[in-house]
């Protein structure tokens, strides 16, 4: 142990000075004149310890390193601001103030955590949390300054990468293309000052249109403005501006319900399991119309008239209940009605079987009901049967006026019947109403 005198100006004196023998450890307290202050520690290369209660509470090695022990007492090292040890936890400020509203900083070097925490009611509460992999946990909400109308200034800002600043909080007001009205909004673009293929959520508070309480979903129009793309309203109904595509299942299931519209890869469905499925159109007087693809054009296939509740097949505008234009067949009997301005004595075919080279055993029969000239009528019946591929036209019944006919062609492979004047041309619109069952009758003709 040594200790020296007086200091000289501007220079370190060693007041106290301890070492091992050979002074490979060593210790001192020494002055700095050139800083003016005192130093107390290890001059070699070892830790120094505080002690108390012959324990050490405060050891700093070589590196400058500080460690406290680890012990559920509390050591104040600094008096302006508290820091202390407890539990392994580093804790930054007050300790047990008897004032609410105070906050402290919590460091778990062992976890990898930070938490700041709020005295309330006596007790500290986490307001505030990072873990060890970066995320970080708010006990409340996360307010941004004051509403800027619209512009990107107080915002929350995401780093998305090389790509730039990503989200935007946006304030009360007006973003471009959304409007004007009492909002609040997310933006979402390229960078801060880059609104390249922006999209945005405004969320209505309240307006001049009572729309409060409704989502609006923004797309960029590709020109810089936002459009607005879907709406989401109070009473959970939702608008889209634009077609509504469904992924590669393709498939629309209601909740709750057996009720599903569905493609399976080559046909559309609708498919229901309970209960009916009902095809409505709320608008006054409005019809119901089924179309189809035919070649390249689209074609009314059946209608269901609003005004009347008729229904219309081929027949834009049914006067009856059914209204067919065109042949149809009902409990195997087919039926359609020809008609023309005049009637010759040459006529035009108006129904025909076709050709049945094994139909040895088959037959059909034709029944023709003609009304036309002036108050003219005939009826005539035909039982027709195939012989060896040889179709044979028998007429049974031929009563009327006699001014009106429907003659077979010779007996052969096909046969073709025509409607004609039997002496003289007739007038009054003619017409035939064919009604024909069994095998090989001609659709052509319908």
């Amino acid at each position: 142990v040594t200790a020296t005198g007086n200091y000289t100006a501007g220079n370190s004196k060693i007041i106290y000075k301890a070492q091992r023998s050979g002074g490979a450890v060593a210790g001192d307290w020494s002055y700095d004149d050139g800083t003016t202050d005192m130093s107390l520690g290890t001059s070699t290369s070892h830790s120094f310890s505080l002690k108390t209660g012959n324990t050490r509470a405060l050891t700093i090695n070589s590196s400058q390193n500080a460690t406290f022990a680890a012990t559920s007492s509390a050591l104040t090292v600094i008096a302006r601001d508290n820091l202390f040890v407890d539990a392994g936890q580093l804790y930054i400020g007050a300790d047990d103030s008897s004032t609410d509203n105070t906050f402290r900083q919590v460091v778990n070097t062992g976890a990898g955590s930070f938490t700041l925490q709020k005295r309330i009611s006596g007790t500290f509460t986490d307001v505030l949390s990072f873990n060890n992999s970066n995320n970080a946990t708010i006990a409340g909400g996360l307010v941004l300054g004051t509403p800027s109308n619209g512009n990107l200034v107080n915002k929350l800002t995401i780093a998305s990468g090389t790509v730039g600043d990503g989200i935007f909080l946006t304030g009360i007001g007006t973003t471009a293309g959304m409007g004007t009205g009492n909002y609040k909004a997310i933006d979402f673009q390229y960078s801060n000052t880059d609104a390249s293929f922006q999209s945005a959520i405004r969320f209505v508070v309240a307006d001049s249109t009572a729309h409060g309480g409704q989502i609006e979903f923004f797309t960029d129009n590709s020109s810089g403005t936002n459009t607005k793309a879907l709406t989401l309203n109070k009473s959970q109904n939702a608008t889209f501006a634009g077609n509504v595509n469904l992924g590669t299942a393709k498939i629309l299931n209601f909740s709750g319900t057996s009720f599903q519209i569905l493609h399976d890869g080559s046909n559309g469905l609708i498919n229901n399991s309970t209960g009916d499925i009902k095809i409505q159109n709320s608008a006054t007087d409005k019809d119901i119309i089924f179309k189809v693809k035919d070649g390249a054009s689209n074609v009314e296939v059946m209608r269901i008239d609003g005004s009347s509740s008729n229904v219309g097949i081929g027949n834009t505008s049914p006067n009856y209940k059914l209204s067919v234009s065109g042949g149809i067949e009902a409990g195997g009997k087919i039926t359609y009605t020809k008609s023309a301005g005049s009637l010759n004595t040459t006529g035009y075919a108006v129904a025909g079987i076709t050709a049945l080279p094994n139909g040895n055993g088959f037959s059909c029969g034709f029944t023709f009901t003609c009304f036309g000239g002036a108050g003219k009528y005939q009826k005539l019946v035909y039982s027709c049967y195939n012989s060896v591929g040889t179709w044979n036209a028998k007429k049974v019944i031929d009563e009327g006026t006699n001014d009106l006919d429907v003659a077979a062609s010779a007996n052969g492979s096909t046969i073709t019947f025509t409607f004609k004047a039997r002496s003289s041309s007739q007038s009054f619109t003619p017409r035939v109403t064919v009604e024909a069952a069994g095998i090989g009758i001609n659709s052509t003709y319908a």
